[in-house]
C-alpha cells in the first residue's frame, strides 16, 4: 500500500500527506507546510511576543526623521500636520510627548509651542512652554494669525461690489447663482450673512 507525499514549502522534505494539517481553503486541501515547520513557527511568534517590548522612548525614535534642524514626525498626523503618538493610555500630540521624554514634565495649564513654526517638529530644542496667551501672542508675532477674508482670499470667486448686488438681488437664488458662477448654498450664505459678513 503506498502513501501519497507532498513537499513542505518551508523545509522542502518530501513528507506523507499525513504530516500536513487539513486546511478546505488551500490548494489540495492541505496545508503547504508541514506539521513540525507550523508548530516551529507558533513556537517562534510565541517567543517574539513574549521578548523584551520596545520602550516608549524607542517606540517614539521610530516615527520620526532627523533633518538638520528639525526632527520631523513621519507617524500619524492631523490636517494642520501636528503629529500624534499613542503613548500606551491614551493618543497625545507628538511634540508634547517629545518634551516630556526629552526635557520634562509639562506643568498644568502650560503649552508646548514651536519655536520653528513647523507642526510636525519633535525636536525638543525647538520647543518652549508657554500659556494659551503666550502661544497666541506668538502666532500674532510671527503673522500666523492672519486669516485672509474676502477678495484677499485666494480662493475667492467674489468681490465686495458682487456681494452688495447679491444681497439686493430678489431673483431666485438658484439664477443668482448661475450668474456669478458658484453655488446656490453660496448665494443662500451671502444672503444670510453666514460668509463675507464683513461686507
Amino acid at each position: 500500500m503506498s502513501s501519497a507525499f507532498k513537499e513542505c514549502a518551508t523545509c522542502l522534505r518530501r513528507l506523507p500527506v499525513g504530516e500536513f494539517y487539513k486546511h478546505a481553503k488551500c490548494v489540495g486541501g492541505l496545508l503547504r507546510h508541514c506539521k513540525a515547520c507550523v508548530l516551529a513557527n507558533q513556537k517562534a511568534v510565541r517567543a517574539a511576543k513574549s521578548g523584551p517590548k520596545p520602550t516608549m522612548r524607542e517606540r517614539f525614535e521610530q516615527k520620526f526623521r532627523v533633518t538638520p534642524g528639525c526632527w520631523l514626525w513621519t507617524a500619524t498626523k492631523d490636517e494642520k500636520g501636528y503629529g500624534f503618538f499613542y503613548s500606551g493610555k491614551r493618543q497625545e500630540r507628538a511634540h508634547r510627548v517629545a518634551y516630556q521624554l526629552y526635557v520634562g514634565e509639562i506643568p498644568e495649564g502650560l503649552q508646548v509651542l514651536h519655536r520653528c513654526d513647523v507642526p510636525s517638529c519633535v525636536n525638543p530644542d525647538h520647543h518652549f512652554l508657554g500659556t494659551n496667551a503666550d502661544n497666541i501672542a506668538d502666532r500674532e508675532v510671527k503673522g500666523r494669525g492672519v486669516r485672509l477674508k474676502g477678495e484677499s482670499h485666494g480662493c475667492s470667486k467674489l468681490t465686495e461690489d458682487a456681494i452688495k448686488r447679491i444681497r439686493a438681488d430678489t431673483r431666485r437664488q438658484r439664477d443668482i447663482a448661475a450668474d456669478y458662477g458658484v453655488s446656490q448654498h453660496t448665494i443662500w450664505q451671502v444672503k444670510h450673512r453666514k460668509i463675507w459678513s464683513h461686507v
